[in-house]
């Protein structure tokens, strides 16, 4: 019978689940001889050693970024988990709201935490996506014929098309289309009519 002890260096890398040793006996007239686990059936099977490890994980960068207007960017983002056995998971929240990557982050600053959880415990981090409203969309309105049309951006795909025969109404209706989109511009076309109409964009 031979024993023998090993030591495992620390830190251990990622997603290393087990450490693995195995001996090697020589002598006069015989060997090599490989050592052998007696509580694994076989001959000649190195001794598998299960870790664990508490995980650790690391965040992004702060992500700062411009809104079309007020319509909410989708943003990609991830957390590198640097250690843990098991494999760790990773969740991510912005307050109780589990969230996913990409994930469309409204205008303002959003604190999201990251937590990357296995059988030895929990590690956190966290970081923000601040996202400021930009400009303003611009319709573009021309003469066609006997037509007028109306365009823009399809970069604003969160602004409602709205029309009223008074510019200082109250009461503006949704525009009921119907729409194409062509070139990066959403178009409307409306019948020219003997009373005014007024158009514009609402959020």
């Amino acid at each position: 019978r031979v024993l023998f002890r090993s030591t495992v260096n620390t830190p251990i890398p990622a997603n290393t689940s087990s450490v693995t040793n195995q001996g090697t006996v020589t002598g006069n007239g015989f060997g090599p001889i490989l050592t052998d686990d007696p509580t694994v059936g076989g001959a000649s099977d190195p001794t598998v050693t299960t870790v664990f490890v508490a995980p650790q994980i690391t965040c992004p960068s702060d992500i700062t970024t411009n809104a079309a207007g007020y319509c909410p960017p989708t943003i990609a983002f991830a957390s590198t988990v640097t250690a843990g056995a098991p494999a760790p998971v990773v969740t991510y929240k912005i307050g109780a709201a589990v969230i996913t990557s990409p994930y469309t982050f409204p205008i303002g600053t959003n604190l999201v935490t990251s937590t990357a959880t296995n059988v030895v415990g929990t590690n956190t981090c966290s970081f923000t996506v601040k996202v400021a409203a930009g400009a303003a969309p611009q319709l573009s309105i021309v003469r066609s014929g006997t037509n007028i049309v109306v365009s823009w951006t399809n970069a604003y795909g969160c602004y409602a098309l709205q029309y009223d025969s008074t510019l200082a109404s109250n009461t503006w209706s949704l525009y009921p289309g119907p729409f194409a989109t062509n070139g990066g511009k959403i178009y409307v076309t409306n019948s020219i009519a003997f009373t005014n109409r007024f158009f514009r964009l609402s959020f």
